[in-house]
C-alpha cells in the first residue's frame, strides 16, 4: 500500500503541471490574438480618414516652395507692388517756389520808338530822315522805290516801298525773324501778307510779282507809350 501511494505521487504531479502548462498556453494564446485584432486595427483604414491624415501630415512636413530659398528663423518682408504710372499724375511744386517762380521767364514789351517823334515826310529812292530802321530797315540790296512816316502825338506811321530780287519767301522770313527778335508777335495774314503786333506796334508786309522784280511794301504803327 505505502508502495502504491509512493508510485502515484509523481504521476499526479505530472498530470498537475501538465494541467497548469495547458492553462498558460491558453492564456499567452489569447494576449497574442488580442495583440494581433488591435494590430490590425489600427491598419484599417477608414473612409475619407487616409486622405485627410496624408494631407494633414504632408501640410506638416511641406517645404519651401520650389525656386525659392530661405534661411529658417528669418522673416519674410512683404514685397510692396509698384504704383502703376499712366502719365496723368502731377508732381507738386517744390517747396518754397513761388508763382512766379514756375513760370517762364517773359519779354517785358517796351516802344520801339520813342519821343519826340519826328515831323512827317516823304522820299523817293531812299529813306526818309527818322524813319524806323530798326524794325522796318529794307533788306540788303533792295532798291528803295518810296519811303514816307507821318507823327501825330505818341504815334507814327511809317510806309516802304522797296524792290529786289529774293523770292517773296525769303522776304517774308527775314521780316518774320526780325520781328519776332524785337518781341513781336504773328497776328494773322495770307500767302502774300505776313503781321506782327504788340502791345506798342504793328506792323505788316505785302509783295507782288512785278516784270522787274518782286516789290514787297510795309507799313506800320508805332507808339511811344
Amino acid at each position: 500500500m505505502g508502495t502504491t501511494e509512493g508510485a502515484d505521487a509523481p504521476e499526479t504531479k505530472t498530470r498537475a503541471l501538465t494541467r497548469g502548462m495547458r492553462w498558460a498556453l491558453i492564456g499567452i494564446a489569447v494576449i497574442v490574438a488580442a495583440g494581433l485584432i488591435w494590430a490590425g486595427s489600427l491598419l484599417v483604414v477608414r473612409p475619407g480618414a487616409g486622405g485627410s491624415a496624408d494631407t494633414a501630415r504632408s501640410g506638416s512636413v511641406q517645404g519651401p516652395t520650389q525656386g525659392t530659398t530661405e534661411s529658417p528663423g528669418t522673416p519674410t518682408t512683404p514685397t510692396t507692388a509698384p504704383t502703376p504710372v499712366d502719365g496723368s499724375e502731377v508732381l507738386p511744386p517744390e517747396t518754397g517756389q513761388s508763382d512766379a517762380a514756375r513760370l517762364p521767364e517773359r519779354t517785358q514789351a517796351s516802344p520801339l520808338v520813342a519821343a519826340p517823334l519826328p515831323p512827317d515826310a516823304t522820299a523817293q529812292g531812299k529813306l526818309v530822315d527818322g524813319f524806323p530802321t530798326s524794325v522796318a530797315a529794307p533788306v540788303a540790296g533792295a532798291e528803295i522805290i518810296y519811303s514816307s512816316i507821318a507823327s501825330e502825338g505818341t504815334r507814327m506811321q511809317a510806309g516802304l516801298t522797296a524792290r529786289t530780287e529774293q523770292s517773296a519767301a525769303e522776304i517774308a522770313d527775314h521780316y518774320r525773324a526780325l520781328w519776332a527778335s524785337l518781341g513781336l508777335a504773328p497776328a494773322g495774314g495770307d500767302d502774300s501778307t505776313v503781321s506782327y503786333s504788340g502791345p506798342f506796334t504793328s506792323i505788316s508786309l505785302t509783295t507782288s510779282e512785278t516784270a522787274t522784280g518782286l516789290v514787297y511794301k510795309l507799313f506800320g504803327t508805332l507808339r511811344t507809350e
